[in-house]
């Protein structure tokens, strides 16, 4: 599947209905068949084609494609650029809720990758590749061990957090690559202050699996950034990893986090963090 391929496309119902409301229903039928073909194309979301090409997508004959063309066209549920007369007429068509979508989820990925490479947690960090839904990716998660470090008499206790941080920065506890052994690297998220971790931007399933963190796409999506929250996240995929093939405990908590994105799109719930919490307990069988 080509990079840009997604198996899915957003569907808007109700802007769908009322665009087409004023449409018959051969040419609301054919302006499904297009939308599919737009949201294929490479350049998502706009294609050029002649009279004939664009006929044989939508299953009509070339006359029929261009009274639904003109049909489209004068709903404006489209933009249409033509060029050239008779047979040899060719057409642009632009869908612009969708190229704009992708306008938005490019940017959202390049900020997105660009605000993790710019504010990795605790400095340096040990990567290892892994697969995620089929795609190699580079897991950028620091394994680190926290020394805490308790105040004197001489030292306050927010020199001490501070001396802390500091050590965060510059140490890092080795790391073995990962061999798909139950218990390996079942640490791996011990250490990792995740305090200072902002909530990313989140509007698809696609943003969820390009959080490479699975903790901070955690907080991202609940937005729950306190260390109860995250804290509990931590404990819940070391344990799971401790007793799960490599990978498979991720998977499962990205998973969770999934179907609380699509239950949050659908309107059900207002407690995100809660009811993926739940969720995380029923996954992992947590008491």
């Amino acid at each position: 599947m080509p990079r840009n391929r997604l198996p899915y496309m957003d569907f808007y119902v109700d802007d769908f209905l009322a665009d087409t409301d004023s449409l018959s229903d051969a040419a609301t039928g054919f302006w499904i068949r297009l939308l599919c073909h737009l949201w294929r194309c490479p350049n998502r979301g706009q294609a050029a084609h002649s009279m004939v090409v664009w006929g044989q997508i939508g299953r009509v004959a070339t006359d029929r494609a261009r009274r639904h063309f003109d049909e489209l066209e004068h709903n404006e549920i489209c933009d249409i650029s033509r060029e050239g007369v008779g047979p040899n007429e060719n057409l642009t068509v632009v869908s612009r809720r969708m190229v704009r979508d992708e306008i938005a989820r490019n940017d959202n990925n390049l900020r997105q990758r660009k605000f993790y490479h710019t504010h990795k947690p605790n400095g340096n960090l040990t990567s290892f590749k892994h697969e995620y839904n089929g795609q190699p990716n580079h897991d950028l998660t620091p394994n680190l061990t926290l020394i805490q470090q308790k105040p004197n008499n001489d030292t306050t206790a927010a020199e001490a957090e501070a001396s802390s941080t500091d050590r965060l920065s510059t140490e890092e506890s080795p790391v073995g690559l990962p061999d798909g052994k139950p218990g390996q690297d079942s640490d791996r998220f011990t250490g990792t202050d995740y305090s200072q971790s902002k909530p990313l931007l989140i509007e698809s399933y696609e943003d969820i699996a390009a959080i490479q963190d699975p903790i901070v796409a955690a907080i991202s999506l609940t937005q729950e950034t306190s260390k109860r929250s995250w804290g509990f996240w931590v404990k819940v995929l070391n344990q799971a990893r401790a007793s799960h093939h490599n990978g498979q405990a991720e998977r499962l908590f990205r998973e969770c986090l999934a179907e609380t994105f699509g239950e949050m799109r659908q309107g059900e719930i207002k407690n995100p963090g809660a009811v993926f919490n739940n969720k995380l307990k029923r996954t992992f069988n947590l008491t």
